[in-house]
């Protein structure tokens, strides 16, 4: 099965007219990035870098206060870190929004909040930090001059025009040809880690897990039916396909008794959901937009399928092990889309594509991804779990 769908397609006089705009702001960041390194440049040939010692690690601070799908792809990074330096303290510095993906990881010690640039630097020089991680995929200077100002020992990140002068070890240069996942292993390997065998992982408590299976059930009558989710929300209205769409999806699911469609959203989203529950048929009991992350984590857990846009509940599937369909507009598929054999992405190769907008007029990358594309893709994406599972519900 493709993992990637490519189709370019003739692009009417908008088009052509987004795609000038895309290419003219790309093209004036670069000119910022160029000149910005050049001004940086005489103070990193200055600049001396480290070589780690493993008895020196007392204390790890790792910031990743951004967005949940982020936190997912850093996961192995914090088992990493535990390998090379199992005395340590590991510290995470997360967002409101995605401190709770790393619950229950037994690789983290503790889990901060990130209030402001100040908090940051009294908090962390008192602690007296001995390794300090930007994990941050960014040109950005904010963060990697952070792990400067709270005074760690050792610092390193991403190389990106010149933001690595705040760093004293070497790390990897930033490159969107190799899949996010892959950065961060890059990253760790950069601190000496043996990263093999380390992936995503999220940690469902036995309470967690108990709650999800009184709250979704499996079916006594049909134990063998697929629980197959759909997410129809994304941070961006640029990212989000159409709900229509998706109300034919599941309708179509139904309708072929393919299996049983679970309805998730957020409480921002609970308008979408009862457009596409009520068009599509969908059981009350089957609609979840009240949740939170960890109660929507233990759920989806208990899903044979999800499908979805490019989005966090993207990546918390592929942690565990769900196999997934999205579609995919203005974000770089190469950087984003989720790695193996049982993830599949639907994108439109067009000019003005990826653009990384969160908002756009047209919105052509996604309506041109058709309801009978996505059919095809579910019918196969149900093949072969049935052919894994032998017609059996391995999460009911």
């Amino acid at each position: 099965m493709k993992k990637l769908i490519m189709i370019p397609h003739f692009l009417d006089n908008l088009d052509c007219f987004r795609i000038t705009e895309v290419r003219a702001v790309k093209a004036l960041r670069a000119l910022y990035l160029a000149l910005r390194y050049g001004a940086l440049l005489p103070f990193l040939i200055s600049r001396r870098t480290e070589v780690v010692k493993p008895e020196d690690i007392k204390k790890i601070v790792v910031l990743r206060y951004d967005r949940i799908g982020d936190m997912v792809l850093t996961t192995p990074l914090f088992e990493g870190l535990k390998r090379k330096f199992p005395s340590s303290f590991l510290i995470v510095v997360a967002s409101e929004a995605n401190k709770e993906i790393i619950s229950n990881n037994p690789y983290v010690d503790r889990v901060e909040v990130y209030e402001g640039r100040r908090w940051f630097i009294e908090k962390f020089r008192k602690e007296k930090i001995d390794l300090a991680v930007d994990v941050f995929y960014t040109y950005e200077l904010k963060q990697a001059f952070l792990t400067y100002l709270a005074g760690a020992r050792y610092r390193i990140g991403f190389h990106n025009a010149g933001r690595e002068v705040f760093f004293n070890l070497k790390g990897p240069r930033e490159d969107t040809r190799r899949p996010m996942l892959k950065n961060i292993v890059v990253l760790g390997e950069m601190l000496g880690i043996d990263m093999k065998g380390i992936s995503p992982k999220l940690y469902v408590s036995e309470k967690e897990a108990l709650w999800a299976q009184e709250h979704l059930p499996a079916n006594a009558q049909a134990p063998s039916v697929l629980n197959i989710a759909i997410h129809p929300g994304a941070n961006y209205p640029s990212q989000r396909w159409e709900k229509e769409k998706f109300a034919e999806i599941a309708a179509w699911i139904k309708e072929k008794s393919l299996g049983r469609v679970i309805l998730f959203g957020d409480r921002k989203e609970e308008g979408l959901i009862d457009y596409i529950r009520s068009r599509a048929g969908v059981d009350e009991a089957d609609v979840f937009t009240c949740l939170g992350l960890r109660q929507f984590i233990a759920l989806l857990g208990r899903c044979d399928l999800l499908i979805c846009n490019n989005s966090g509940p993207l990546h918390i599937a592929m942690a565990l092990t769900i196999p997934t369909l999205s579609m995919m507009g203005p974000t770089e598929p190469g950087l984003w889309q989720p790695r193996g054999d049982s993830h599949s992405v639907i994108y439109k190769g067009l000019a003005c594509s990826p653009c990384s907008r969160g908002e756009c007029t047209a919105h052509t990358c996604m309506e041109l991804i058709s309801v009978e594309e996505v059919r095809e893709a579910v019918r196969k994406k149900i093949s072969a779990i049935r052919g894994e599972n032998g017609n059996d519900n391995s999460h009911g």
